[in-house]
């Protein structure tokens, strides 16, 4: 193996930047005698005597017959003809000397890149240098390797060389194996994480509808809790509280007709049925029919049983108001309706007209609270004796009771009434 000389000077001048190198290094030297020329033509061009200029404007000026200080270079006007004749003698001395300045010119704007600081040719030489070490490192390890390799060759038999082929052989068809064997367990790879992904997918799916049907179950168990609750409540209903208010509303109905002589001896009791129908019989379990069979007296009496029945055994507290309970009853049922309600409800409301009330003053004076009335102007003038003085539709409340009136209420007699209705 042989090695050739290098240098640090050859590697430059092979280099592509070998000639800027060159160039940086010149400049350096000449750095003195350059200084000076520089100067001076830095003088030259401070002065204004490049680059050269005057002749354009010279000729400009002649061109727009207006000098520089603002006198007329007219061609027509006889009085302008000495400084025009000046101007072309300038303009003629500035082209003979115009060569000289040229060249003059050049060198200025040429000579600016040789300005530059003259020590970056040494950062250049560190570059080469540093790039001639690390070669001269690689060709030594590559040196190092080679001699290697020749020895290990030098030391190995020439039967072994085609042995070694055949090895080498043997390993290239294992690995052309082992390649084949790898595409085809990667493309089985590729298969099960698609199947994977397929799978994960299926099994979200699962776990969504295992939670809908958890939430539906659910569901259904809280429905089927709320239909056991109501259940429960509807069979005690239909079995207890039906049978307590039916024998309840029984008691109060016949207590109320009791006192009929005429109602005692077709009515013998009243139920409801446990198809919540009320039922009204006879002697012998005879079934009476309640619109055919009883008189206005006796349903109100029924209706308001079952009413106040209601009301006692649901335990409820509660207003019972009731309109004009006692229309259609006179005598001893009118009163036993009246005593009976008022014995059986927390707090009564009764909206009563004067035909209810008469024959009712001592039950209502024993237990009344509050007793107030309650006027219709429209009454006015066929039952009202006074105007009430109003023209719109409202009830007129009073502090008056059932016996007494005040002219706000005052009403006529039931006789008047008919005599003039009569008329």
């Amino acid at each position: 193996m042989t090695f050739s000389w290098w240098s640090p000077t050859r590697e430059i001048s092979r280099s592509p930047s070998g000639k800027s190198c060159s160039k940086a290094l010149a400049t350096d030297l000449l750095a003195p005698v350059l200084k000076r020329a520089f100067g001076k033509l830095e003088e030259l061009h401070d002065q204004g005597k490049i680059p050269n200029t005057t002749i354009p404007v010279l000729q400009n000026r002649l061109a727009a017959e207006l000098c520089i200080c603002g006198e007329s270079l007219a061609s027509d006007d006889p009085g302008c003809e000495h400084r025009r004749t000046h101007i072309q003698k300038l303009i003629d001395d500035s082209l003979r000397a115009d060569e000289i300045q040229e060249i003059v010119t050049e060198l200025y704007f040429g000579s600016k890149p040789f300005e530059s600081d003259g020590s970056a040719w040494l950062d250049d030489y560190k570059k080469v240098v540093e790039r001639r070490d690390g070669l001269k490192t690689l060709r030594d390890d590559a040196g190092r390797k080679f001699r290697a390799l020749e020895l290990e060759l030098d030391s190995l038999p020439d039967t072994d060389v085609q042995g070694l082929r055949e090895t080498r052989r043997q390993y290239n068809d294992q690995r052309d194996r082992h390649l084949s064997r790898r595409s085809s367990i990667e493309t089985q790879l590729h298969g099960l994480r698609t199947e994977r992904d397929q799978l994960k997918g299926e099994l979200e799916r699962l776990l969504r509808e295992q939670k809908k049907g958890a939430r539906m179950l659910a569901e259904l168990e809280v429905t089927q809790d709320v239909s056991r609750v109501l259940q429960k409540a509807y069979d005690r209903i239909t079995k207890e509280e039906l049978r307590k208010v039916s024998g309840l509303m029984n008691r109060i109905f016949l207590e109320m007709i009791g006192a009929d002589p005429e109602q005692g001896a077709i009515i013998r009791r009243a139920e409801i049925s446990s198809e919540f129908d009320i039922k009204v019989y006879g002697p012998n379990d005879r079934t009476l029919n309640p619109d055919r069979d009883l008189n206005g007296a006796s349903r109100r009496a029924l209706t308001l049983a079952f009413i106040l029945a209601l009301t006692k055994v649901s335990e409820v507290e509660a207003p019972n108001v009731i309109d004009t309970p006692l229309g259609m009853t006179s005598g001893f049922v009118k009163r036993s309706l009246l005593k009976t309600a008022i014995r059986e409800s927390a707090q009564l409301i009764l909206f009563l007209t004067h035909d209810e009330i008469a024959g009712c003053e001592e039950i209502i004076d024993e237990a009344a609270g509050t007793v107030v009335t309650l006027t219709n102007p429209a009454h006015y003038p066929r039952m009202l004796v006074n105007d009430p003085g109003v023209s719109e539709r409202k009830v007129l409340r009073c502090g008056c009771n059932h016996r007494s009136e005040c002219p706000l209420c005052q009403r006529r007699a039931d006789s008047d009434t008919q005599i003039e209705m009569a008329s």
